[in-house]
């Protein structure tokens, strides 16, 4: 046999090897181009997309260039299985798979969780090029899992949670699809959903009743935990930005009325320590416990508080207690915790609104008093002028409040910058505040005051947290938000204790009274992100917001918050205690039996013979030999129905036309190839049930 000596240049395409399952594999194609319109591993397509609904979660916490190099990734895989692109080879992978490593380790701090979720989601697209086996694809899929897991470090309401169900179940229709190619049956979404449906009964038994771990993995449970409202450091401009952030820092329930807006101050970090630029908390000059205040006004309360991953918590001013184990309340009426907040928290408090701290020991007098030499002359001059005029300390605040007022001060999220390279050692930023710019936020104006107070004579210090709050009506509950981020001050006045002044309310009284962009200029609100600003679609949707807002926080106190407190409590109805170790092994011998028992029960429900399929066409057979065999012509074993038809019409003629409709109704459908449809078996059923041969003549 003679060859061309002139042969087609050869390209490669992929094809399904008949052999064994399809993979991406490459052969040679005479016609040099693949199969028009066809896609060459169609098993490819459902894993890709598992892949990609199980990181698209994690593009938010990963390095962008993670996030490009994922979606380069798939767009690749994708055009290479349809325009026939070469794929890398293993030495190539394996290079990409070490910068991948060094690039996650090195954009995300070394060891941390999204370093390692990040990592994960490009090791599985980089798996996409390596599916050349059944067991290939099926291992893919099975790592989409553990980036489903992943999620649960970064996001636990209920948005989050439903796309993880989502993600599960295509994830499991995937898994299923690659088991069963080709098959009849349900199809695999279906199968999914089933299987998803009969393991819930067991999640809701182990969830209720296994015992709780307080704390999350490894100490954390979302990327949430990273966010802090403000530190316990504060500088001009600091909560500006905070500002402009419209998450939720807590939610508070009253036990009673709530509160007026301009009560609504939500004690945080007290700051005694300033260098001429910085407001500090200090760390050694209120380890000290505070004694418990009293007053006339008490109010109950329960904080339901984000995680912000510092230590300080948060209570309506003046605070009496809070029901939280290790905590401690500070004799400047601060509270912190034992750890960090990392977790969702929920508390209890008490709180007196006309609450009064009148403690200064001698120490405390000495700090509250001091500032850095030489800071600020011209600040000084002015408080030292402010009281002389004074008559007493009370005068010497109000007529400081009334400069503020009266000099034309701007509340603004966009203050001017009041220091620069070069003067940044002269420590003369409030001089520029007070005599210059004149425009700040809420802590501008709280630490000029505060400089005033010192400067003059008066033992003062700075309390920074939230102001006011946004009641939801469907909950009747306040959420308190970051953009509610406020600072205020605290003078010493001779038998009066600590006095609370808020220099804001001076120059922008509608931020203590109302809505907090309602005190920015025009122009300025629309940074607060709130709906209202939206015109009439803000309308609409704060309906929306506040009735989602409702739902994550039943999710977060039910669900979410389910702690060790609320399980013990759920046991103590049954008669069951935690105390002890004998108690806490009973408990969990009950958990655990509880699941057992709920498995056996829904396996032998899954696993039991499945219930017989009714048979018309047969049902009708037998009533159909019934009848013919009470008037003495039965139907022998083994007869078919054409031999049964002959026998009868020998013996009954006058049978012949009822008894060949329903013998060539009977063939047709039990032994044609379609099987007849619904209407056919109705008529067969009809025909039997009317054929009654006892009436009829023999001829």
């Amino acid at each position: 046999m003679k060859t061309d000596s002139k042969r087609p240049a050869t390209s490669y395409h992929m094809a399904p090897d008949s052999r064994r399952p399809p993979g991406l594999r490459f052969v040679k194609s005479a016609q040099g181009h693949p199969a028009s319109g066809s896609f060459a591993d169609l098993s490819l397509l459902p894993i890709l997309w598992a892949v990609i609904v199980c990181t698209l979660p994690h593009f938010i916490n990963v390095a962008w260039w993670v996030v490009f190099a994922c979606l380069f990734l798939w767009t690749y895989i994708a055009l290479a299985a349809r325009y026939v692109w070469p794929l890398p080879g293993k030495t190539f992978s394996r290079m990409l798979a070490g910068l991948f490593f060094v690039g996650a380790m090195t954009t995300h701090e070394g060891f941390t969780i999204e370093a390692f979720v990040a990592l994960l989601s490009l090791m599985v697209a980089l798996k996409l090029f390596e599916l050349r086996s059944d067991h290939d694809r099926k291992q893919t899929v099975i790592l989409c899992y553990f980036l489903i897991v992943g999620g649960l470090f970064f996001g636990d309401t209920i948005e989050a949670t439903l796309y993880k169900f989502f993600s599960i179940i295509f994830t499991t229709a995937v898994l299923i699809h690659l088991n069963r190619p080709g098959r009849g049956g349900p199809s695999p979404l279906k199968l999914a959903l089933l299987l998803i449906g009969q393991a819930l009964p067991i999640m809701v038994v182990l969830f209720l009743f296994f015992p709780r771990i307080q704390g999350g993995l490894w100490g954390r449970t979302h990327a949430n935990s990273a966010r802090a409202g403000f530190s316990e450091e504060i500088n001009f401009g600091s909560l500006t930005d905070l500002a402009k952030n419209n998450e939720a820092a807590f939610r508070v329930e009253f036990a009673g009325d709530m509160p007026l807006q301009k009560f609504l101050y939500w004690r945080g970090v007290v700051l005694w320590d300033f260098d001429g630029k910085t407001w500090r908390r200090g760390l050694s000059h209120h380890t000290t416990p505070a004694k418990r205040i009293k007053g006339e006004q008490p109010v109950n309360y329960i904080i339901t508080l984000e995680p912000h991953n510092k230590r300080w918590l948060f209570s309506l001013d003046l605070p009496r207690k809070i029901d939280l184990p290790i905590t401690w309340l500070l004799n400047d009426y601060s509270y912190y915790s034992w750890q960090p907040v990392n977790r969702r928290l929920t508390y209890s408090g008490l709180s007196y609104l006309d609450g009064v701290d009148d403690s200064l020991p001698a120490f405390t007098t000495e700090i509250a008093l001091r500032l850095p030499a030489g800071a600020n002359p011209r600040s000084r001059e002015l408080a030292e002028s402010l009281r002389r005029e004074s008559s007493s300390e009370t005068d010497f605040i109000g007529l400081t409040l009334a400069y503020f007022k009266a000099q034309n001060f701007l509340y603004t999220l966009n203050p001017p910058i009041l220091t620069t390279a070069a003067d940044d050692l002269d420590q003369s930023q409030i001089d520029r505040f007070i005599f210059e710019s004149r425009q700040g936020f809420c802590e501008h104006f709280a630490g000029s005051f505060v400089f005033l107070m010192r400067a003059a004579g008066l033992p003062a210090r700075m309390v920074v947290g939230y102001q006011g709050g946004k009641r939801n009506p469907y909950g009747e509950y306040l959420v308190v938000r970051q953009s509610d981020a406020h600072a205020w001050c605290e003078v010493w006045v001779t038998d009066q204790g600590w006095q609370r002044i808020d220099p804001t309310g001076e120059v922008a009284p509608e931020r203590l009274l109302a809505n907090p962009a309602q005190a920015l200029p025009a122009g300025e609100t629309g940074r607060f992100l709130f709906l209202p600003d939206l015109g009439v679609f803000g309308e609409w949707l704060g309906p929306v917001r506040n009735y989602w807002d409702y739902l994550n926080s039943r999710w977060n106190r039910l669900v979410i918050g389910y702690s060790f407190n609320e399980q013990t409590g759920l046991f103590s109805r049954f008669g069951f205690s935690f105390a002890g170790w004998q108690g806490f092994g009973t408990a969990l011998f009950t958990a655990v039996a509880g699941a057992v028992l709920l498995v056996v029960l829904l396996g032998f429900f899954m696993h039991r013979p499945p219930a017989s399929v009714r048979d018309e066409v047969a049902e009708a057979w037998v009533i159909f030999g019934r009848k013919l065999a009470a008037i003495d012509l039965p139907r022998r074993p083994g007869q078919g129905p054409i031999d049964f038809q002959e026998y009868v019409l020998r013996q009954r003629p006058d049978l012949a036309g009822s008894v060949t409709e329903i013998v060539a109704a009977y063939v047709r459908l039990r032994y044609a190839a379609t099987g007849g449809s619904s209407s056919d078996r109705s008529i067969l059923r009809a025909m039997v049930k009317k054929f009654s041969p006892a009436k009829q003549e023999a001829v």
